[in-house]
This record gives C-alpha cells, sequence and structure tokens, in this order.
C-alpha cells in the first residue's frame, strides 16, 4: 500500500510542475498560479479594438476578445488610445490627459494672474479657450502670507490673532502718551515721582530712553493732525501747557515751552488739535470741560458753554480750531459747534445715547468718531466743517456700524481709535478690564477682525493704538498696576 500511494504522489508532482507551478500548453505561460496566453488577451466592450480589466486565461480572439489594453472608457467607442482629442473636457486618447491640445479643457479651471498679482484660477470656455479680461481670472481664498489674496484691498484679513510682544516698562506708571512712527514708538509714561521718554522699535526693543523726563508734565499728549511727534502735557508748577516737539531719528530729541496759561494745576489735558499754524486745547478741571488755543487766540483757557452753561462731561474732542468738538458728557456722547473761530460759546448740533468710552480722528475730509456704549462699539463719519453724514453714511446717527463688545471703562483712555486708509481700527478695554478687544472695519463697515485677547495680563485700564508704517497698528495696554504692555495684530 504505502508503494501505491508514492505512485500516485509522484504522478501528481509531475502534472503540478516543479515547486506546485502548473503545466502549461503551448504558447500558455504560468502566471499566479493559472495558465495565461503569451500573447495577452483583453476583454472589449465597446468594439473599438482596445480592451481594459485584467488578462484574459483564454487564448481565444474574438468579437469582443484583443491582443491591446489602454481603453480609458470601455463604454464607449470614441474613447481610445491614439483618437483624436476633441474639445469635449474628457480624455479622448486615454493619455491621462483632458483636451490637451487646446488652450486649456473645456469648462475647467487653469492658473491665471489676477489683477492684485496673486495666482487665481479661470475657467475655460466652452470651445476650450482661454478668457482674457481680468474679471474672469477668480482670485484664490486669503492665506497668511503678507499678501493681498483676494484682491478686495485689504492683506489677511480674517486670519488675525494678537500676540503678546512684552513689557515696555513694569514700572507703576500712572499715565501714558503712545506716539508712533515709521519703524517705532515714542512712549512717554509718568510715574508717582519719575518721567520717562522711551523710543522702541515695533517690537519694544529699547532705541532711546530718557529717565530724565520732567515729573511735573501731566496728562501727555499727542497732538493730532500732524505728521511730526507734538508733545502735549499740563505743567503743575507753574500751571501751564508745554508743547514739545519730538524731533527725528536717531536722536529723538524733545524741546518743549510753554504755549498756553492755565488757571490753576488742577486741569487735565482731554484731547489736542493742530490744524496747519492753530492749534485747539480741551481740558478737564473736575467734571468742567474746558478750551483754549493758539495762536489767534489768548493764550489762555476758558469753559465751553452751550445756552450759557458750562458743558460738563469726560473729555472734549477737538474737530477743527476751536469751532467744532465732541464732547463726551456723562450719559451722552455730543456734538458742537461754534460759528465764529476762537468762540467758546456752542450750540448742540446732535446726541448718541449712552456712551462709556469714545475717542475721535478728525481729517481734512472726515470725522470718525469710535462710542464704545458698554454693549457695543458704534462707529460713525461726519463731514468736519457741517456735521454732515459723510463716507457713504445717512441718517440721523450716521452709523458706519455697530459691532457687540463688551466696553468697560477703566482709566481715561479705555478706547483707542486709528485710521489707515479706508480701514479703522478700534482698541479697547473689555469684560472689566480683564481683557481687551481689537476691531478692524472696512470702508463699507464690514467687520474685518475682531478679536479678544490679554486675559491674564490685566487688570487693564487705558489703551492705545500707533501706526508704526506696518500692515497693522501696534497696541499698548496699561495695566491698573502701571506696566505698559505690548501686542501685535497679524495672523502668525
Amino acid at each position: 500500500m504505502r508503494y501505491g500511494v508514492v505512485f500516485v504522489s509522484l504522478g501528481l508532482l509531475g502534472m503540478l510542475g516543479c515547486e506546485g507551478a502548473p503545466r502549461c500548453p503551448s504558447g500558455m505561460s504560468a502566471e499566479d498560479g493559472r495558465c495565461v496566453c503569451d500573447e495577452p488577451r483583453y476583454f472589449d466592450a465597446d468594439g473599438d479594438g482596445y480592451g481594459s480589466g485584467p488578462r484574459l486565461a483564454s487564448c481565444e480572439l474574438g468579437p469582443s476578445i484583443v491582443t491591446v489594453a489602454g481603453d480609458c472608457d470601455d463604454r464607449d467607442p470614441a474613447r481610445h488610445p491614439g483618437a483624436a482629442e476633441v474639445c469635449n473636457g474628457q480624455d479622448d486618447d486615454c493619455d491621462g490627459e483632458i483636451d490637451e491640445d487646446f488652450e486649456c479643457p473645456r469648462l475647467g479651471a487653469v492658473p491665471c494672474a489676477t489683477a492684485c498679482g496673486s495666482e487665481g484660477l479661470t475657467i475655460c470656455s466652452s470651445t476650450c479657450e482661454l478668457r482674457d479680461d481680468e474679471a474672469a481670472c477668480l482670485a484664490p481664498e486669503e492665506v497668511c502670507n503678507g499678501q493681498d489674496d483676494d484682491c478686495d484691498g485689504m492683506v489677511d484679513e480674517g486670519l488675525g490673532t494678537v500676540r503678546w510682544v512684552g513689557k515696555l516698562t513694569d514700572e507703576a506708571t500712572l499715565e501714558a502718551a503712545v506716539g508712533g512712527f515709521e519703524g517705532g514708538m515714542v512712549v512717554v509714561a509718568r510715574g508717582p515721582s519719575t518721567a520717562s521718554l522711551l523710543v522702541v522699535d515695533p517690537e519694544g526693543e529699547r532705541l532711546r530712553e530718557d529717565r530724565s523726563f520732567d515729573p511735573n508734565l501731566r496728562s501727555p499728549r499727542f497732538a493730532r493732525g500732524t505728521e511730526t511727534l507734538l508733545l502735549r502735557a499740563v505743567h503743575t508748577s507753574p500751571p501751564r501747557v508745554v508743547c514739545g516737539e519730538i524731533g527725528g531719528a536717531p536722536e529723538f530729541a524733545l524741546t518743549s515751552g510753554s504755549c498756553l496759561d492755565l488757571p490753576d494745576d488742577s486741569l487735565v489735558l482731554t484731547d489736542t488739535r493742530r490744524d496747519f499754524d492753530f492749534e485747539s486745547f480741551f481740558l478737564r478741571r473736575g467734571d468742567e470741560l474746558l478750551a483754549g488755543g493758539m495762536p489767534l487766540t489768548s493764550p489762555a483757557a476758558s469753559p465751553l458753554k452751550a445756552g450759557g452753561q458750562v458743558l460738563r462731561g469726560v473729555a472734549a474732542f477737538g474737530v477743527t480750531y476751536t469751532s467744532r468738538v465732541v464732547v463726551w458728557g456723562h450719559e451722552a456722547l455730543e456734538l458742537y459747534r461754534a460759528e465764529d473761530v476762537g468762540a467758546r460759546e456752542y450750540s448742540r448740533v446732535r446726541g448718541f445715547g449712552a456712551v462709556v468710552a469714545a475717542d475721535v480722528i478728525a481729517t481734512a475730509d472726515r470725522v470718525t468718531i469710535a462710542q464704545g456704549t458698554g454693549e457695543a462699539i458704534v462707529l460713525r463719519l461726519f463731514s468736519p466743517s457741517d456735521f454732515a453724514c459723510a463716507g457713504g453714511t445717512s441718517g440721523a446717527g450716521c452709523e458706519l456700524g455697530a459691532y457687540p463688545a463688551e466696553v468697560a471703562r477703566a482709566g481715561d483712555r479705555p478706547l483707542a481709535l486709528a485710521r489707515q486708509g479706508d480701514r479703522i481700527f478700534v482698541a479697547y478695554t473689555a469684560k472689566e478690564g480683564t481683557a481687551l478687544g481689537f476691531l478692524e472695519v472696512d470702508a463699507e463697515g464690514r467687520e474685518i477682525q475682531h478679536v479678544g485677547f490679554g486675559q491674564g495680563l490685566g487688570p487693564f485700564v487705558d489703551v492705545y493704538l500707533a501706526d508704526v508704517g506696518e500692515a497693522y497698528p501696534r497696541i499698548v495696554a496699561r495695566t491698573s498696576a502701571g506696566a505698559l504692555h505690548l501686542f501685535a495684530f497679524g495672523c502668525e
């Protein structure tokens, strides 16, 4: 019996060949454990002479069996290797390309250069031709690269975050002023017994520091409406407004002199406006609002009045030389106008209700007002000549837009406003001072960026914006302990 089993086993091995591979008839070879024809055979479903799918085992030929593969659509006899390419959005010759004999694939998208220089996409015509008009090049989505990718005139919009750069000073600063220049900032900080002038680059690196600054200078402000850095402050002994000019880099030397006499040393400078050779100063004593000017008026400050009553509130902001003002009152933000230059008797133009923080920027063609109501920031645009609505705004309020924000009044500067071209920036103390906010709006009032930051570093009482010649201004915030923190906005 054992010999019989051996004989049968050897017979099976002879049929399988070496190592179990099948013995195939002539013209066929073993492949993956089966016999296949040496000359390939493929199934041709559409009868165009080209097959697809795996090789067939049989060597038979027939109407649906062919020797050439490569058909990319075995349901369409017009599509096969060697077929003529036509404009139809398909790969007719099965070479992996679509409409390659034409300018671009039918209704397909190909790269193009947008009007703003980014790489977009254009949709080819139904005849496989490129459209040569710029409007046909669709701009890409905005990405964080410092460029205007989507051609809307803005850079990196909607992608921003605020990063903490560092502390400018850790001392007990009681009040400060921040002025920007291309390449850096000038910071004036007053402490309990000392004051300093600090010049830093956009990343807070010190360029110059003068710690011998006069500590009797209180409520420092940089004059608005001027290209140079003009420092203004109340000098308490003797009482007067000091007008200083900070020279350019690298010295940044400060020269100063008296420019406005004051009745006493209890006044706080709330704003100063420079128009050519004329300058207005707006001050507060208690809750009384005063104004003075030079050179057309006597060098003294007197109360602002409307209807014979002294205007009272937190601050007055200059719009034009002593004849147009915005008053941040106790309960409302209001506009006042004096018909005669240098007059101190004003008439009320309009009011806007509740306000916990405000700031004003006046240029030759418009007045931009940021009003923090506690629940929102309202931006308004006016003509400086007559307080008519400007910049496409209309209605009684001349609103560009209202943006939800928990603005909190902590110090004298809880909100700061800045403009760069058609973009408006607002920084503010938020959530009872425990955080900060940053808002960017375009010329149509669209909210581009609105972010919160600074949690854990406060509480904050004052905030400042400085134009350093970059896409976004730098943000400086003062804490209740007196430290000055520097923040930068970007999409890094």
